[in-house]
């Protein structure tokens, strides 16, 4: 069966001309860009709607993936972290062109505190696979994503 997430490719520039990509998952994406927008002063633009499709879905039908939009190699990151405390695990997931992985990881493990690391009730998991970039700008109304 296929994993797939629905992600919206687009570009965050900081207040001193900065801009990074940024791959974030459609559902997360009004609240992430609010954030972003009124608290740290980081302007979202060009805004692309994704599907992302781990590598063996994506390779079984390559050649209908590759006629739907530009193809970009990206990998799904996720941070598991286990609260001893609560007995529970708390999982992040994000993103990340594959040629920023290690800089991504690495970013969300120095979050961690030590304690976590050194107890190992933490883990990081990391999929290959595709994002299927839809051609063309993002109708935002379609989406739910104008009025911000």
């Amino acid at each position: 069966m296929p994993i797939t997430h629905k992600i919206i490719m687009c570009s965050a520039c900081n207040s001193d001309g900065v801009t990074t990509p940024r791959l974030i998952e459609l559902e997360a994406f009004k609240l992430w860009r609010y954030m972003m927008e009124k608290s740290h002063n980081i302007q979202i633009d060009d805004l692309r709607l994704g599907l992302w499709i781990d590598s063996d879905s994506f390779y079984e039908r390559e050649e209908v993936h590759a006629r739907s939009g530009e193809v970009e190699a990206v990998d799904r990151i996720l941070l598991s972290i286990f609260d001893a405390k609560n007995g529970f695990c708390e999982t992040i997931m994000r993103f990340a062109k594959q040629s920023e992985t290690a800089q991504v990881r690495q970013v969300l493990m120095s979050h961690v505190a030590d304690s976590i690391k050194d107890a190992g009730d933490v883990d990081v998991d990391v999929l290959p696979g595709f994002c299927v970039v839809k051609h063309g700008a993002v109708n935002q109304i379609n989406l739910g994503l104008s009025g911000l």
